[in-house]
């Protein structure tokens, strides 16, 4: 699975609709300060489901429409749009690529409301979670690396190390699912003792 491309239109800094391509290997997006390198992981975050709107550097989700200079009217909505290319060979190209919106739009009473879209279907943020599990990408497990996480890294003890490299490997999914079958077989030899405990005193 690799991003092929994210659209920004206006989130934050792009003002304009803008889209950017990716390439396979290894990415750098360069360019001097301001020019909007850093809006560009916050919209990947955004588009992906990322709860807390600190972790794309705003107070509040309207924060991330464009801001227009005084005397211009200031747009009420903003999206995000990512496609992903699952490079499976075996798949027809259209059914290889997923498309993941997220859309903010601003009311009258400057209620904001957040959706979804996968594919262009509206869908919850649990469906998107979904389609990123199946990928093995992890909004909580360092797929992302923000500012200030590597000297979080370094602070960390041994046992929290440990617990990162399986939420990165995707282990800690695993052992939740383990303790949840546990838990299952666990509940269903308590009711079959139970149930052997009646037949054999109807059985006297």
């Amino acid at each position: 699975m690799i991003i092929e491309s994210v659209e920004l239109d206006n989130f934050k800094s792009f003002g304009n609709k803008k889209r950017i391509l990716f390439h396979d290997g290894f990415t750098v997006i360069t360019g001097p300060n301001g020019s909007g390198k850093s809006n560009i992981g916050d919209a990947m975050l955004f588009v992906l489901g990322i709860r807390s709107s600190k972790a794309i550097r705003a107070d509040r989700l309207p924060d991330l429409i464009h801001k227009v200079p005084p005397g211009k009217k200031q747009g009420t909505s903003c999206s995000v749009t990512i496609v992903m290319d699952s490079q499976d060979k075996a798949q027809p190209e259209d059914e290889r690529k997923t498309r993941i919106t997220r859309e903010i739009s601003v009311d009258d009473n400057q209620e904001c409301k957040s959706t979804y879209y996968i594919n262009g279907v509206r869908a919850k943020r649990g469906d998107v979670e979904t389609v990123l599990d199946n990928a093995q990408i992890y909004l909580d497990a360092y797929s992302f690396v923000l500012q200030g996480d590597i000297n979080n890294l370094v602070k960390m003890t041994g046992t929290e190390r440990r617990k990162l490299l399986e939420s990165i490997a995707g282990i800690e999914n695993y052992n939740i699912q383990i303790e949840k079958a546990q838990s299952d077989i666990d509940g269903i030899e308590d009711n079959l003792s139970k149930i052997q405990i009646l037949i054999d005193e109807t059985q006297r």
